[in-house]
């Protein structure tokens, strides 16, 4: 069996301490709550609108206050490496 790591926000974890108490199995709840949605989406015949799922993630997790974006594109990897050569190199001195 695989195991699966989610992170958490704080009300989120309230939420999953208050159903162990209420004596909710959250395995259990999660692999039905997977199952449940695997099927509602095999049952609509429709293609997965993959931009409005991503819009859903964006406004549930937003960027936190003050986030600067990076000064590098994240996909290149040359200047990905800059920039971590340099944050490491930074951080020795």
């Amino acid at each position: 069996m695989k195991l699966l790591n989610i992170r958490l926000s704080a009300e989120d974890a309230k939420i999953v301490a208050r159903l162990r108490r209420q004596g909710v199995n959250i395995s259990s709840f999660v692999r039905d709550a997977l199952r449940s949605e695997d099927k509602r989406r095999q049952g609509s015949g429709k293609p997965l609108d993959v931009d409005r799922m991503l819009q859903e993630i964006y406004e549930r997790n937003p960027e936190p206050a003050g986030y600067k974006p990076r000064a590098y594109n994240v996909h290149d990897s040359a200047q990905a490496r800059r920039a971590i050569l340099d944050h490491l190199n930074r951080k020795r001195a």
